[in-house]
C-alpha cells in the first residue's frame, strides 16, 4: 500500500499493537501519524511542525502510548484509545524544556533516557513527564542502548557509562 503525501522526516517508523490495532507509526515534517499495517489508512495524526519543518528522533510505541520529542518543540506522549473505525490521539503530557536533538531516548521500567537540550544526561518519568535527575557531562549526542535492566551510553568523545 501507499500512504499520505506529506514530506518525509529523518525519524523511522516503528511497528505496533496499540489501541486494539497494530499500527504503523511514524513522523513525517507535518506531525505523527498511525496507519493501519493492513492498508495504510490513516487511524490518526496529530500535528507536530517544527522551527526546521524536520522530524529526527523515532517515535517509541509503548502499550496505548506513544512518545516523541523534537529540539525545537519539546517531548511530548499521546495517549491511543479506540475510537469508532480508528484510533483516537490525545496529548497525555508535554514538556517544553525536552528539547532533545539525539538520539531517540530509551525506554526502560517507566523511565524514559536520553541527553537533554544543556547537553545534560536526563531520566524522565513517563507517565507524567518530569524529569527526575539529570546528570552533566555526556556531550550533545551519546548513544543510548538497553538491555531492558542496565543502561550503556556511550559519548560523543567516546566515553562509555553502563
Amino acid at each position: 500500500w501507499r500512504a499520505l503525501s506529506e514530506h518525509t522526516s529523518y525519524s523511522s517508523p516503528v511497528v505496533g499493537t496499540a489501541a486494539g490495532r497494530r499500527q504503523f507509526v511514524t513522523a513525517t515534517c507535518e506531525g505523527l501519524v498511525g496507519l493501519d499495517v493492513a492498508d495504510g489508512s490513516l487511524l490518526w495524526r496529530v500535528p507536530f511542525k517544527t522551527h526546521a519543518n524536520r522530524n529526527v528522533l523515532t517515535p517509541i510505541l509503548s502499550g496505548d502510548r506513544v512518545y516523541f520529542a523534537s529540539h525545537s518543540t519539546g517531548m511530548r506522549c499521546l495517549a491511543l484509545a479506540p475510537s469508532q473505525g480508528g484510533v483516537t490521539a490525545t496529548e497525555a503530557w508535554f514538556n517544553k524544556s525536552l528539547r532533545i536533538n539525539l538520539p531517540t531516548p530509551v525506554l526502560v521500567g517507566g523511565q524514559l533516557y536520553g541527553v537533554g537540550a544543556g547537553k545534560d544526561f536526563v531520566c524522565i518519568n513517563a507517565t507524567n513527564g518530569v524529569v527526575e535527575w539529570s546528570e552533566k557531562g555526556y556531550g550533545e549526542v551519546a548513544n543510548v542502548i538497553s538491555d531492558g535492566a542496565r543502561l550503556l551510553v556511550l559519548c560523543e568523545i567516546g566515553r562509555a557509562h553502563v
